[in-house]
């Protein structure tokens, strides 16, 4: 992993500094982005905008999440916002005794 140029790679491994995982503990490395987008319109049946040509079509982003505002005349207004997640996941294993260890040296090698 080390030798590959790939963002998500260098990202990964950034991860691992910080959590102090040592190489030989990892078993898996995962990357998982998703996205979610939802459209929802009001129609209103008087007229709310009084100007014929009034059409407003904006968007307020930032990294993670984005709002699309469009209205229209006589009285549409829609509205979309989207979302942005990712998420890294790291499986390791480590090894829990569930008894107590032997003061005796050759009864652990045994």
């Amino acid at each position: 992993m080390k030798y590959f140029n790939d963002s998500i790679m260098t990202k990964m491994l950034e991860l691992k500094d910080q959590l102090n995982i040592k190489d030989k503990e990892i078993k898996k490395l995962g990357y998982v982005e998703s996205s979610f987008m939802k459209t929802d319109t009001v129609v209103f049946v008087d007229t709310i905008f009084r100007d014929i040509n009034f059409k407003v079509d904006t968007v307020i982003s930032d990294e993670w999440s984005s709002q699309r505002l469009q209205m229209e005349y006589p009285g549409t207004i829609i509205m979309t916002p989207s979302f942005r997640s990712e998420k890294f996941i790291v499986t390791t294993d480590q090894k829990v005794f569930v008894k107590p260890r032997s003061k005796v040296f050759f009864v652990r090698w045994f």
